[in-house]
């Protein structure tokens, strides 16, 4: 019989699921089947799953680590008491910062492929830990000032805004940078006779 261990990774606030977090499983007296292995990645939502053979009672570690630097962990632990079913360890929580954003052609138009990085009050500079599309995320920023530059892939055209970070566990979402809009303009050139 097999039992389906089953949670969430979440950042700094508590609540915001982190993506492509590493999960390991230490689990004392039980063999680890169907093809998830030792090591998972949480899905787009935060949730990992593992499916072990359970010679209950049987106790185990979770580990999660931090997308960007793996160094960073949280742990769970949980005694499975029977075989079979389901136990969802609820939310591990990974004391990291995330920055998530979107760029736009004016107020609306969301960019094709966009590129993102953010300078801190030192000059440093980082760029998004994950791009698709028009949005960006970075994981793991320290807190302060940044000043967050979008850059239009296709057209070149960049844009920046200010973003407070206030803890290093802060997650800031919905960050707009709205780049210019630019249109063509028509001439026709026409000498004195029309």
């Amino acid at each position: 019989t097999v039992t389906t261990i089953t949670g969430t990774v979440v950042a700094g606030d508590g609540t915001t699921p982190l993506p492509n977090a590493t999960v390991d499983l230490d689990f004392t007296g039980g063999v680890v089947v169907a093809g998830t292995g030792l090591q998972t990645t949480t899905d787009a939502q935060g949730r990992f799953r593992y499916v072990v053979a359970v010679p209950a009672p049987g106790t185990f570690t979770l580990t999660a680590h931090s997308p960007k630097t793996y160094a960073t962990t949280s742990q769970a632990s949980g005694t499975a008491t029977v075989q079979g079913g389901t136990l969802d360890v609820g939310a591990i929580l990974l004391p990291i910062s995330i920055l998530r954003g979107f760029a736009t052609t004016g107020p609306s138009t969301p960019v094709q492929s966009v590129s993102a990085f953010v300078t801190d009050t030192n000059g440093a500079v980082t760029f998004a830990d994950q791009v698709s599309q028009n949005t960006f995320e970075f994981f793991e920023l320290a807190a302060g000032t940044y000043e967050l530059t979008a850059v239009d892939d296709n057209s070149g055209l960049s844009a920046k805004v200010s973003v407070t970070l206030p803890t290093a566990q802060s997650v800031v979402t919905g960050v707009q940078v709205q780049l210019p809009i630019v249109g063509a303009v028509q001439v026709q050139v026409v000498d004195e006779n029309g």
